[in-house]
């Protein structure tokens, strides 16, 4: 790039936080127009801090997706926790996103915490998201509830969107927070969309299609870990993934690799059909399952899923 280009260049971090569910990774994928963080309708799917790149020029805005805030009871749950708040410290703006349409009584404690680290310093200027607004049909509880979530977490800016549609307001979001960004270099290429590495980002794949694959019948502690991750150029251009799955009881076990291991054969479908078309190009899976019990217990297996 040359010194000019450098110099018109705006840049920002946004960390996109709130309670599980809120469709925050949703949210992402929507800004970003790409896939790059997984989204079930189980709570507490995003468990590290995805990180999307848009770069329209002359703006960068980096994304921060948080796993959801909730009341931590293990080792996971703290990592998880911890990965949330940490993100305000390096952020620019902190997108307070929650669901229009549920109930927001538990958010109090969470939003005591974000005033006490606020008074401190250690958050960045909050804006309100409120999400799945075209789920509430009664305007003027939308209204109140603006006015009223606003004032608790002192939002400078307030938005109502639905990261589910098309055309929900996510572009308006997006265009505010390209004004509000600051001339700095930017951080990243511009090719660039995720900071994920790929045997992480291949293991969320993985671990989307398993908790669609399960249903209710599998909880959501379970792991994926991509042990190999290989570009091939011959015969042709693929890319060869190992992967073990880490679960917690046989019965687990058992009900993932299914009658005959037809219900692994379908999770290990569903990937290998995602991640060619994310990759764009053949990609050769091979999944196996480990039993585990305290895999998320042990600091080394949280690390690998980007938690500390």
């Amino acid at each position: 790039m040359t010194a000019l280009d450098i110099a018109a260049q705006h840049f920002s971090t946004i960390a996109i936080i709130g309670p599980t569910n809120a469709g925050k990774s949703t949210l992402l994928n929507r800004i970003l127009r790409q896939k790059v963080a997984i989204v079930t309708p189980k709570v507490q799917t995003t468990r590290s801090r995805i990180t999307g790149i848009l770069t329209e020029a002359p703006h960068q805005l980096v994304f921060i997706d948080t796993p959801g805030l909730f009341a931590p009871k293990k080792l996971l749950d703290r990592a998880m926790l911890k990965a949330a708040w940490d993100s305000l410290e390096m952020a620019d703006i902190a997108l307070f996103t929650v669901d229009a349409s549920k109930d927001i009584s538990l958010l109090e404690g969470f939003i005591r915490q974000l005033n006490q680290a606020k008074e401190h310093g250690l958050v960045p200027p909050v804006w309100l998201v409120l999400n799945q607004v075209d789920k509430v049909k009664q305007k003027e509880k939308l209204l109140l509830l603006a006015q009223s979530l606003s004032q608790q977490v002192q939002a400078d800016q307030v938005f109502m969107i639905s990261s589910t549609k098309q055309n929900g307001g996510v572009e308006n979001l997006v265009q505010s927070l390209k004004k509000a960004s600051k001339p700095h270099p930017w951080a990243h290429d511009e090719e660039e969309i995720t900071t994920l590495p790929n045997k992480l980002f291949a293991a969320e794949i993985t671990r989307e299609a398993l908790m669609f694959a399960m249903q209710n019948e599998l909880p959501y502690v379970l792991s994926v870990e991509t042990e190999q991750w290989e570009e091939r150029t011959t015969p042709s251009l693929s890319i060869h993934i190992s992967q073990v799955i880490l679960v917690k009881t046989e019965g687990q076990k058992a009900i993932i690799v299914g009658k005959g291991g037809q219900s692994i054969k379908a999770i290990g479908q569903r990937s290998r059909e995602q991640l060619s078309k994310l990759y764009e190009m053949p990609v050769h899976l091979k999944l196996f399952v480990k039993l585990a019990p305290k895999w998320d217990e042990r600091s080394e297996n949280l690390a690998e899923i980007g938690l500390h």
